[in-house]
């Protein structure tokens, strides 16, 4: 992060791993200093990164980022393991719901990587701006460590 030096913002440079993303008023200037530096493969305005999609909205003037390749993915890797998955608006019974008290078998060790698996999923798709799920998958993950059929 560093300030521009007209002072009018901050220029961004996000790095993960081998990727990186700049987020800047003159995004140019930085991809030259990386290049003399660095083998950069490719070089332009991102559509997918981390699980988030962008779009450039013209008329706005804006980026927008949403995560809907990256739940369409995690949906059917799901799929893939246990079938088709019934859609409900809730991950939980609403009547008379009391999980704590469940008294079923403990899942085996591959249910129980694939039980985080998925809440790793869950949770991802919470940082990537689907709040709407942090509730639900706040309440599933207490059971992370040792979850029951």
């Amino acid at each position: 992060m560093r300030l521009r030096d007209t002072n009018d913002g901050y220029d961004y440079i996000c790095t993960h791993v081998d990727d990186f993303k700049i987020v800047a008023k003159d995004p140019d200037k930085w991809m030259l200093h990386i290049k003399e530096k660095f083998l950069v493969k490719s070089a332009g305005p991102p559509d997918y990164y981390l699980g988030n999609d962008y779009r450039y909205e013209s008329n706005e003037g804006l980026w927008t980022c949403g995560s809907k390749t990256y739940a369409k993915e995690a949906i059917r890797k799901v799929e893939e393991k246990v079938g088709s998955i019934k859609k409900c608006n809730t991950p939980l019974p609403v009547d008379d719901c009391h999980p704590e008290m469940d008294a079923s078998p403990l899942l085996g060790e591959s249910q129980h990587r694939f039980y985080q698996a998925l809440i790793g999923m869950g949770m991802w798709l919470v940082v990537l701006g689907r709040l709407d799920l942090c509730f639900a998958m706040c309440s599933l993950s207490r059971f992370g460590c040792c979850p029951r059929e």
